[in-house]
């Protein structure tokens, strides 16, 4: 079944199930509603009854015309009550029974056939209400109003309730027509951007990471959604590239040296070089090149995969540290001409493993001093807030603004050519993240070609003791 069915199948049913209920408890209420209305109803016919009774008695005679107490008794039984007039001692003066016992019946039986015809349940029986006629504060008799209670209905009564139960199973069509309507044009807005995003995936799992998610909804989950498909596509076409660039970068990373101890063992074998001390050297060499290449990814992979309490923590002074460091690059920045500067705020013992962040700075101003000729190099070391903060800001040739992104992937380098010169394996930046990610903390960096670079590592709170 299409996602687009089952939504709208989903809407109809809750459609119906909310329906259903209001209809339910609109009818319960309606039906209390109108219980009370017609009990108060009947409540203000005999106040009436009551007040006609004392408005026409007559003090000269001393009661009631004989005309005039048939006729608001008669008149009474057209709205279904059956008076009885009596003395104050109790003497019967009219009574409806005796007046007309067959019309009393009929009313009696008419009343309940009306209730019944709604609650076939219902427990009713004659009643009988007493009430005092006064005139000038003085009792002059009783009025005694019968009726089938505790409520009954008139034809009216039921004409009412019949119409008004189908003008809500109406409303009910109406909302239900309504609530299919909207349930195909919602589900369409939500089944289409879902659907699109469903094949996108598929997509992705194809391997084809060109498209991107274009939803266009006022739903902002939905544009969530897009959004982070496209940042999905977006990361697994960076891992993409970086894999590439990376079977590339080790593939020449190995090459080099491999096809130099190749070329001079050949040449040593075919007697075209002689078997001398300076030509071992140099394959000694290009093999400890090799072995640091295997030791760098050594380490990095157990760094990675280290947890933060495996770390050999211990208090120490992070200014001494980075002094420390500065010192020892003293001499390869003033064979450049690099101006070294070293600033430091007051108090700056952390708990953190002293070796690797050591490792983390080592590597933050090799890389300042590999690419500054005669600038500047500075390096800060402060706290802010419950953060130990280091710097490195040099003036050297800068980083593009698209290589940013991927500075501290493995075997990544902004100079492509990797020369002699420049030399590395592209893997001490991914190292000094490694190495502060396992102390919880966060490295960033920032550059503008031709003006520099800012590297920024951030230790947390839980680092400093």
């Amino acid at each position: 079944m299409k996602l687009k069915t089952r939504l709208t199948l989903t809407f109809v049913l809750i459609a119906v199930v909310l329906l259903g209920a209001v209809s339910v408890v609109t009818n319960l209420l309606f039906d209390r509603v109108f219980q009370n209305y017609v009990v108060q109803a009947r409540e203000q016919k005999s106040a009436g009854i009551l007040q006609q009774l004392e408005e026409s008695y007559r003090p000269a005679q001393q009661g009631w015309n004989a005309e005039t107490l048939e006729s608001i008794g008669v008149a009474a039984m057209g709205s279904s009550l059956i008076v009885t007039v009596r003395t104050v001692e109790d003497a019967e003066l009219w009574d409806a029974w005796k007046h007309n016992n067959g019309m009393c019946t009929t009313i009696l039986e008419e009343m309940a056939r009306n209730v019944y015809s709604r609650y076939p349940n219902f427990k009713g029986e004659y009643m009988q209400d007493r009430h005092a006629i006064l005139v000038d504060g003085a009792q002059v008799g009783w009025l005694d109003i019968g009726y089938y209670g505790p409520f009954y209905f008139t034809d009216n009564d039921l004409t009412f309730l019949r119409t008004f139960n189908w003008m809500l199973a109406g409303v009910a069509v109406i909302g239900l027509v309504l609530a299919v309507f909207i349930g195909l044009l919602t589900s369409q807005g939500l089944s289409r951007p879902i659907t699109s995003a469903v094949h996108m995936v598929n997509r992705i799992a194809g391997g084809d990471l060109t498209q991107r998610l274009q939803i266009k909804s006022k739903t902002a989950e939905l544009t969530e959604l897009s959004q982070s498909v496209n940042h999905l596509m977006q990361s697994l076409d960076t891992l993409e590239q970086l894999r590439r660039r990376m079977a590339s970068d080790v593939a020449h990373e190995l090459r080099t040296p491999l096809f130099t101890l190749q070329s001079h063992v050949e040449a040593m074998l075919d007697g075209v070089w002689a078997l001398d001390a300076s030509r071992l050297r140099v394959c000694h060499e290009e093999i400890l090149r090799l072995n640091d290449l295997v030791g760098d990814l050594q380490r990095l992979s157990q760094m990675e995969a280290e947890q933060l309490e495996k770390l050999e923590k211990q208090p120490f002074d992070l200014n001494a540290l980075a002094q420390e460091v500065v010192q020892q690059f003293e001499a390869q920045a003033l064979q450049k001409n690099i101006k070294l500067k070293f600033e430091s705020a007051t108090g700056g013992e952390i708990f953190a493993d002293r070796q690797k962040i050591r490792q983390v700075l080592v590597n933050l101003l090799a890389n300042a001093v590999k690419f500054t000729e005669q600038g500047e190099i500075q390096v800060l070391c402060a706290l802010e807030g419950d953060n130990a903060v280091l710097q490195v800001r040099d003036t050297g040739v800068g980083v593009p603004a698209e290589d940013l992104p991927f500075l501290f992937e493995r075997f990544y380098r902004v100079e492509k050519a990797r020369t002699r010169k420049t030399g590395g394996a592209g893997i001490g930046l991914a190292i000094a993240k490694a190495f502060v990610e396992a102390h919880g903390g966060a490295i960033t960096a920032e550059s503008t070609v031709g003006e520099g670079s800012v590297f920024t590592v951030i230790l947390p709170h839980s680092t400093l003791t």
